[in-house]
This record gives structure tokens, C-alpha cells and sequence, in this order.
């Protein structure tokens, strides 16, 4: 359910630059932000999901790869916004993300009640 709120506010990026006016933009993004701290909160116990006994190294190959893909990211933001003048298609992928995101995270969450089940039969 949290990955589910989350992605749903995180995906109101994707309306950000097409705001009447200032206050709808920043009531936008505050919902987003607050999206953003769902998936903050959730970030250890998804780790712990994808391995209960290897936690720290879950999160540490999560966690760096996700810092690889944020530089990246800061780095395309960049130069689509300097050439198209807008944040449109960044605030749309950041949506896309978060739908990609909560869909492997489900996945994972599935996968291992599936795995608890085959294991208790």
C-alpha cells in the first residue's frame, strides 16, 4: 500500500509543469515530496525483502546503484532542460519511474509470499 501512495504521489510530477499558477505547481510538489518520503521510509524494509539475511549489502548495492542512476539523471535533466526550456519530460519520467519502481517492488513483495507458501507446502 505504501509503495502504491507513494507512487501515486510521486507521479504528480508529471502534472508539475503544466500548473495554472504558482500555488498549484507547489501544492504539487509538496504532495510529490511527500511521496518521496514514503519511499524513504520503505527503503530498508525493501532491502530486507529482497535478502532478511543480507540486508546491509541489499542496501548498499541499492543504494549505489541508485546514486548512479540519480548523477545520471541530474546530468539528462540538465541538458533536456537547456535545450527544451521546460521540465516537462524530466517531471514525466520521474513519474515513469515511480510506476517502474512500485512494480518491481510489488514483484519482490510477491515473490516471496510465494516463496513461503511452496515452502510451507
Amino acid at each position: 500500500m505504501v509503495f502504491l501512495i507513494g507512487m501515486l504521489l510521486l507521479s504528480l510530477t508529471a502534472l508539475g509543469s503544466f500548473a495554472v499558477d504558482l500555488n498549484m505547481a507547489v501544492a504539487l510538489l509538496v504532495l510529490a515530496n511527500f511521496g518521496a518520503g514514503c519511499w524513504i521510509a520503505m527503503y530498508l524494509t525493501v532491502a530486507q525483502e529482497v535478502s532478511a539475511t543480507n540486508v546491509p549489502t541489499a542496501a548498499g548495492l541499492s543504494g549505489g546503484s541508485g546514486s548512479l542512476a540519480g548523477a545520471l539523471a541530474m546530468w539528462a535533466v540538465g541538458k533536456v532542460t537547456h535545450e527544451a526550456s521546460s521540465f516537462a519530460l524530466p517531471l514525466v519520467c520521474i513519474a515513469l519511474a515511480a510506476l517502474l519502481a512500485s512494480v518491481a517492488g510489488s514483484h519482490v513483495v510477491r515473490h516471496k509470499e510465494e516463496s513461503q507458501e511452496f515452502l510451507r507446502a
